[in-house]
């Protein structure tokens, strides 16, 4: 019997905890890029924030694609769409850390709280679209089902 995108192999609680782990692996690289970039280069965050997530990014990527999802891995287009969803939990992790900076929050909670807010954004695009077990070029096709 075929296994629609909202059945898998792994449980989803399982399946959340290791997003987790390796999202947390990720933040954890993140948070270490932003404070040596903004605290021991003196650039400023917005700038040293965007190649945290790059670092980020790749951490990321090789986790969720070798265990959170290896059992939803749909081929070649993955890192395409990987790169789409993380970019645009990027642009919401930026508009997160520039609200939290205007509002005067310190530079590393307010990356923090970006990173935990974005994590749920993208964990959804990863699961339905990024990782959903077989090739697409259209996140509305998983949507309209």
């Amino acid at each position: 019997m075929k296994q629609s995108t909202f059945e898998s192999k792994k449980s989803q609680p399982k399946r959340i905890l290791q997003f987790g782990l390796i999202g947390g692996l990720a933040a954890l690289v993140h948070v270490a890029a932003f404070s040596v970039l903004k605290y021991g280069l003196n650039i400023a965050p917005m700038i040293a924030n965007v190649f945290a997530f790059l670092c980020a990014f790749l951490s990321s990527y090789y986790g969720q694609s070798r265990y959170t999802f290896a059992d939803r891995h749909s081929g070649k287009s993955v890192i395409r769409q990987y790169f789409i969803s993380a970019s645009l939990g990027f642009i919401l992790n930026e508009g997160i850390l520039w609200l939290g900076l205007r509002f005067g929050l310190a530079p590393v909670p307010a990356v923090c709280i970006a990173i935990i807010v974005t994590a749920a954004f993208t964990y959804i695009l990863n699961y339905f679209w990024v990782f959903h077990g077989k090739p697409t070029d259209s996140i509305l096709g998983d949507l309209r089902r």
